[in-house]
């Protein structure tokens, strides 16, 4: 895939708080994958694929996503340096203000 269709949108920039959902749905959709291939390629159940995407964990606040899922996601997107560092600061802002990486 060229570098000029995975650059990240505004919504993703690093100096922003931005969802790990829309990020997630991001990358996915830059890539040609859906829920199902997801599933498939990061052995992650499809529960937890469709609470990433709907950005809820069914108990009425949002998905917070565990290191091992965030890497699981990096590794069957097959995601850049960059785009990888963009989906962990989604999902773990105040670690990366921190300066700490999972």
């Amino acid at each position: 895939m060229d570098d000029e269709r995975r650059a990240s949108p505004s919504c993703v920039n690093p100096k922003e708080v931005v969802s790990f959902s829309n990020t997630l749905k991001h990358f996915m959709k830059l890539g040609g994958v859906t829920q199902a291939e997801l599933v498939r390629k990061s052995n992650l159940s499809k529960t937890t694929i469709s609470q990433m995407c709907r950005n809820s964990n069914d108990k009425g606040s949002s998905y917070q996503p565990a290191p091992s899922i965030v890497i699981a996601v990096i590794i069957a997107l097959k995601l850049k340096r960059e785009e990888a560092k963009m989906l962990e600061y989604a999902a773990f802002p105040q670690r990366e203000a921190d300066g700490a990486r999972i």
